[in-house]
């Protein structure tokens, strides 16, 4: 072995070894072994390479990649260090194969051991080459595996374009099927609304009716009522949610709406009016009772929804 003191720019890729190597120096030995000379393509070949030496040298290994000279690595691992009196003892196992028949060379390359305590002292081991012959798998006689022949086509016994119609046909009976369910349920629901449900406006006016008769409600308890009255049509007729609003947020919601200007200061007037009682505890007489009552009740009548379409009685 020759001693350099120069380290090489550019690193080997990783190397599978072959024989054994001794170093002059007797502190460091490097083994490597592999399982056969002979293989079959394809084959695996395990090489073992095995390293001696002191505790103050760093060994460098060439760079692991995918290929080596005429071989593939499949697999490689790098086992613990393990210290041995003043040796230090380190093994690695690399898996390689070729897939073509002959011979198969693995080119020699270095190993370096390099000083700890003075990186300008380094041991270099270069390794012989190295080689395997790969025989075929094929009988004596034989040049060459023929192809596979392609499969036989068969006639299909299942008819897709039946199925597919078949299917689609089956669909649109389902959402037919569907559909109909849906609108005959549709349509029980608006009768059973025509026939059963009180229109807003009559429900209110009824119910205003009432409060101006009972003359034994207290005043302000017949302006809540006539209040609650007025929000529960104006919900029901517009579809506003004004038993929770202000008297303001009616009037901005109401200006959305195809209410005319009458109208529309008709009930805001009322509804104001109300929420004095209400809120201000301000007195109001029988009278005073009567005209708001009868301002609503104009109101309704202006505003109600006449029906689209009139069914019939049953």
């Amino acid at each position: 072995m020759k001693r350099n003191t120069i380290f090489p720019n550019t690193v080997i890729l990783i190397i599978l070894f072959f024989t054994n190597i001794h170093s002059l120096t007797k502190s460091i030995n490097v083994s490597i072994s592999i399982d056969t000379t002979i293989a079959t393509i394809g084959d695996r070949i395990n090489l073992n390479i095995v390293l001696s030496y002191p505790t103050n040298k760093t060994p460098i290994l060439p760079k692991t990649t995918n290929k080596i000279g005429d071989f593939e690595i499949i697999d490689y691992k790098f086992f613990k260090p393990k210290i041995e009196g003043d040796c230090i003892k380190q093994k690695a196992k690399f898996v390689i194969t070729s897939f073509d028949t002959g011979k198969a060379t693995v080119p020699s390359f270095n190993i370096l051991f390099v000083d700890k305590n003075d990186s300008t002292s380094i041991d270099t081991f270069k390794t012989k080459e190295c080689s395997v012959n790969f025989i075929s798998t094929l009988p004596p006689n034989t040049q060459d595996i023929k192809d596979i022949k392609p499969p036989f086509p068969l006639p299909s016994i299942i008819q897709w374009d039946y199925i597919i119609v078949s299917l689609v046909v089956i669909l649109l009976i389902i959402a037919g099927i569907i559909y109909y369910t849906k609108w005959k349920r549709s349509l029980y629901y608006f009768k059973v609304m025509d026939k059963f449900l009180t229109p807003p406006h009559i429900e209110a006016i009824e119910k205003i009716e009432e409060i101006k008769k009972d003359g034994s409600v207290p005043s302000y308890k017949r302006c809540e009522q006539l209040s609650s009255i007025l929000r529960r049509y104006l919900e029901r007729r517009y579809f506003m949610r004004a038993l929770e609003m202000t008297t303001e947020e009616i009037t901005e919601a109401l200006s959305l709406q195809e209410v005319d200007d009458f109208s529309k200061k008709l009930i805001i007037k009322v509804l104001e009016q109300l929420d004095e009682v209400k809120y201000a505890n301000k007195p109001i007489d029988e009278k005073n009772i009567e005209s708001i009552a009868n301002e609503a009740i104009q109101f309704i009548y202006d505003t109600k929804k006449e029906p689209l379409i009139k069914t019939e009685e049953v």
